[in-house]
């Protein structure tokens, strides 16, 4: 069995450790916290929630440097050429311990032809009043590693969400919808006072929460 089910007072949380160690469903008494899956999609955008290892973002064409050493990734993303979001999304994920609250799960990615190299792991926690995420990486290469770990939420209903956020500044894109200029967040973009998320509709990297 691949999914899992918490419960913990009114709230209720689905993880799928074969879909990318996703999250599915997210609930409280029946209320959609997160926009969950149809059953059907095998899109982790369609999911509630998927984890960001080890980054997050597109890597400009599949390439980058790290201490005067060049890296080659694969594309994943068609018909863009980058790479985005990293492995941890698309793979399938061992379930180390589950509890009716709790889940942990990893991911080994460590094959002869892996250009980064890791062991990586997710843990869930559920309470009755807030779910808890955790996530770790270890690197398993010979040489030192960058990286970074997140969760890509969809929350629920977009006509009636309401966002507030402060943010330091917003990396504008190129063409191909790389980051590549820090900018002040210009007025429209401004979620300082809460307003309709359906407003605006962005795919931008924000900074300094």
């Amino acid at each position: 069995m691949t999914q899992h089910t918490l419960r913990c007072g009114s709230l209720e949380m689905t993880v799928d450790a074969e879909r990318g160690g996703s999250i599915m469903a997210f609930r409280d008494r029946g209320f959609d916290l997160m926009r969950p899956w149809d059953g059907v999609s095998r899109d982790p955008r369609a999911y509630a929630s998927f984890p960001l290892v080890p980054f997050s973002g597109r890597v400009d064409h599949a390439r980058f440097r790290f201490a005067g050493k060049a890296y080659q990734l694969s594309p994943n993303f068609p018909p863009e050429p980058h790479a985005i979001h990293g492995d941890g999304w698309t793979s399938p994920w061992e379930v180390v311990s589950a509890t009716a609250t709790s889940v942990e799960l990893q991911l080994v990615h460590d094959g002869p032809d892996d250009v980064l190299r890791y062991r990586t792991t997710q843990f869930y926690w559920l309470y009755p009043d807030h779910l808890e995420i955790a996530m770790s990486l270890t690197n398993r290469g010979a040489e030192p590693m960058p990286f970074g770990l997140g969760h890509h939420p969809y929350f629920g209903d977009r006509d009636q969400a309401l966002l507030s956020a402060t943010v330091g500044g917003v990396w504008l894109p190129d063409d191909l919808n790389v980051p590549q200029r820090l900018e002040a967040v210009p007025e429209l973009w401004s979620f300082h006072a809460r307003r309709p998320v359906q407003e605006l509709v962005l795919d931008h990297v924000f900074q300094t929460w």
